[in-house]
């Protein structure tokens, strides 16, 4: 943890991100191909994901975080990656609807916003589940 903030490993990253990218049923390097990232914290799982994704769209709940992973993802070339600060339960409408969606920080229930902006067909890993005992489920896509 840093300033009480969690962060995932970097295996933890690819991990969580692999059926989401893997069982894609079009290829990544499509136009249309977006991905929603949820809590980006450092940006590396952004980053990871911008190297295989045409756009990626993160959101993060912590200013300064957001801030900070904006800047970094900058310096580092990453300009097909694009920060929030908000709600990542609230997903990016703007730029629905996602090929996919990853999210870190999940909670008791998959938000329906978040699934309203899932392009049919499209993939979501999201921790859900109480707090004591997370599991992990692929979600396809919802109308």
């Amino acid at each position: 943890m840093r300033g009480g903030v969690g962060m995932n490993l970097p295996w933890m990253c690819l991990r969580t991100s692999t059926p989401t990218i893997a069982d894609s049923a079009r290829p990544w390097w499509t136009g249309r191909s977006c991905t929603a990232v949820s809590a980006p914290r450092s940006g590396y799982a952004a980053a990871v994901i911008a190297k295989i994704a045409q756009h990626v769209y993160t959101i993060e709940r912590y200013s300064q975080l957001a801030v900070k992973a904006a800047a970094t993802l900058a310096a580092e070339g990453f300009d097909n990656v694009h920060v929030l600060h908000g709600d990542g339960t609230l997903g990016w409408p703007e730029h629905a609807p996602f090929d996919a969606t990853v999210v870190a920080a999940g909670g008791p229930r998959v938000p329906e916003s978040l699934k309203h902006q899932l392009r049919i067909g499209g993939r979501m890993v999201i921790p859900v589940g109480s707090p004591d005992r997370r599991t992990q489920e692929l979600l396809r896509g919802y109308a």
